[in-house]
């Protein structure tokens, strides 16, 4: 137990020290970025000398870069992201704050959606390997790993909504705004899962405890979902993982496709205006986002499998 809890130490340590270095990559790489932020933030406004300079004892720019970087760090450790360039006032917290929820809100529900459908078309492709079903299975996942997802969602926007007038193509605040963009943040992630699903239950449907299953007369679905599936979550739990992961981080073409706020969109657009304390902001909180289902997926290994919680201790 003593090892767990020192592990369990270790890899707190390490998502720590891994934000860190990524904050003094992160800053580092947007100071070397030429131009001038003040300058961008005014646009073409014609700003006194006098105005500028506030500005940059405002947002700390006047200070040498090592003390820049500890003053954001020092900011970070108390939860301050500082304020954003081009909403002028507007702090940083808030906005990522806001985008967060509502890629959350979309992660949440594709989330369950990509569990159930592309594990059971693993499944289904596993139990009718070289059948109907399998090539169906196959043909389905190469199709949506192959077409871009801007493709994708642009047909779907055109056809679905602009022509039939079946589903709103833009908000994300009813059930039926919500249908367009889970179903396109969806689609990746499903393919993904269930070409690893199959993978694996094709593995385990070969060994010998699954054919002594079948001898003693058990159900098909029984020796499917009680012995099998059981046994492939290991490997699965890291691609399961990484898809929160990814929904968490924000899918950029869904939120800028249906106009939903969230991080994608708002990373984009805070690149494309050089607001670089939001763009810092949400590559932080990538990197927590990942290290942490890292995290997560590793305790979980235990869960799904007791005898590596054992060789631990």
């Amino acid at each position: 137990m003593s090892l767990m809890l020192l592990n369990f130490t270790r890899k707190i340590g390490g998502l720590a020290g891994m934000v860190m270095i990524m904050s003094l990559i992160a800053f580092s790489a947007i100071k070397c970025i030429p131009g001038d932020p003040i300058m961008s933030m005014l646009g073409g406004t014609h700003a006194t000398q006098a105005t500028i300079d506030r500005l940059r004892h405002l947002y700390g720019l006047d200070l040498p870069f090592w003390q820049q970087y500890l003053q954001y760090m020092r900011g970070l450790l108390h939860g301050d992201l500082g304020l954003s360039y081009f909403e002028i006032g507007q702090s940083v917290n808030s906005m990522i704050g806001n985008a967060f929820f509502a890629t959350l809100k979309l992660a949440l529900l594709a989330f369950p959606v990509v569990l159930f459908v592309g594990i059971g078309m693993g499944i289904a492709a596993a139990h009718y390997k070289d059948g109907w079903a399998d090539v169906a299975v196959s043909t389905l996942t190469i199709l949506v790993s192959s077409i871009p997802q801007i493709a994708i969602g642009s047909v779907l926007i055109l056809v679905l909504g602009l022509k039939l007038h079946w589903l709103p193509v833009a908000g994300f605040s009813t059930f039926s705004e919500a249908i367009l963009p889970v179903f396109l943040t969806c689609l990746w992630p499903t393919a993904s899962l269930a070409k690893l699903c199959r993978a694996c239950m094709i593995e385990e449907l070969t060994k010998g405890y699954i054919l002594t299953a079948r001898a003693k007369g058990l159900s098909n679905f029984r020796v499917l979902i009680r012995h099998a599936f059981p046994n492939t979550l290991v490997p699965l739990s890291t691609n399961i993982g990484l898809i929160f992961g990814h929904l968490l981080e924000g899918s950029f073409i869904s939120e800028t496709l249906f106009n939903i706020p969230g991080l994608g969109r708002v990373s984009i657009n805070a690149i494309a205006q050089r607001d670089y304390p939001v763009v810092l902001a949400a590559v932080l909180l990538a990197t927590v986002i990942y290290g942490a289902i890292s995290f997560i997926v590793d305790m979980g290994y235990v869960i799904f499998d007791p005898r590596l919680g054992a060789s631990n201790e």
